[in-house]
């Protein structure tokens, strides 16, 4: 769904609330994905959500033998709302 007025002389593109529900409406009723998903309402400035990190360990052990285990933490990883040269925000983490 393009803008006519945009090219590629374009300063940004400025949509209003009432555009930016109409596509996200559009994105979720298209998506398969999206869908499927809960979807998560992050505020203006970003939200700290809980991750569970560690790499999974696989090994082969003796029979009655002892299994590796792997060490998992819980960070909390920012996300907020990035402007990537004026297109409408997309998230990316944010460094703790």
């Amino acid at each position: 769904m393009a803008d006519p007025t945009m090219n590629r002389q374009s300063g940004g593109l400025d949509l209003t609330p009432e555009t930016q529900n109409l596509i996200w409406q559009t994105a979720a009723y298209q998506s398969a994905f999206m869908q499927l998903v809960p979807q998560i309402n992050l505020p203006g400035k970003g939200v700290r959500v809980p991750i569970i990190t560690g790499d999974p360990v696989a090994d082969w052990v003796q029979e009655g033998g002892r299994e590796a285990q792997e060490r998992r933490r819980l960070l909390h990883q920012g996300h907020g709302p990035v402007h990537h040269r004026g297109d409408p925000a997309v998230l990316q983490p944010v460094p703790p």
